[in-house]
């Protein structure tokens, strides 16, 4: 099941995650994929020069997914985890793949837009984001949260970045009811 983590940072399909868990107990599934997940509904926004250009570069990323005007474009998944090796604990999100671990090629997102902090190191002792000043803003359910001030997440909010690129916030388990439920899928890639 390698096809589920590769280490570009970029998005990735919807379809093998779905695959995975329906092929998976609950239990395996979280031995397998303990972080928490981004599901980014169907949009236009994302750029597929930018990911094609990025995924040429980088082994076992993800390619260009099929892109339907009719039913809004592309849907992905990011799993939230470290992929750049430092001291750092925080994961940094943005714009460009040198800064981030989380590489999301949509030109309304910073270089280096946000950062996801897990409840070790959270001031709320849960997972939290943190806007980095970025020119657009980020969201937690419809509310914008100031730069460079922890927002703790709930499983199954919304965050909007850069105005408006949506995506689910789901810990693990819920991750893995959507995965494997049709209608809940249907509902938060069609959003």
């Amino acid at each position: 099941m390698s096809e589920l983590t590769p280490d570009s940072g970029l998005p990735q399909a919807v379809p093998p995650y779905v695959d995975g868990a329906r092929r998976m107990s609950k239990e395996q599934f979280l031995q397998y994929t303990p972080q928490p997940f981004l599901l980014f509904p169907r949009s236009t926004l994302w750029d597929p020069l930018l990911l094609q250009v990025q995924a040429s570069g980088a082994e076992g990323a993800t390619k260009v997914v099929s892109y339907d005007v009719q039913t809004g474009g592309y849907s992905f998944i990011c799993p939230i985890r470290k992929r750049k090796q430092n001291e750092d604990p925080r994961i940094y999100l943005g714009r460009v793949s040198k800064y981030n671990d989380l590489v999301i090629p949509v030109s309304s997102v910073s270089s280096r837009h946000a950062c996801f902090l897990n409840p070790s190191v959270s001031m709320s002792g849960k997972w939290a984001i943190m806007d980095l000043g970025s020119s657009n803003g980020t969201w937690v359910n419809d509310e914008g949260i100031a730069p460079n001030t922890e927002t703790a997440l709930e499983s199954g909010v919304s965050l909007r970045l850069g105005g408006n690129l949506i995506a689910w916030f789901f810990d693990a388990p819920d991750f893995y009811q959507v995965l494997i439920d049709d209608q809940k899928l249907q509902y938060y890639v069609s959003y």
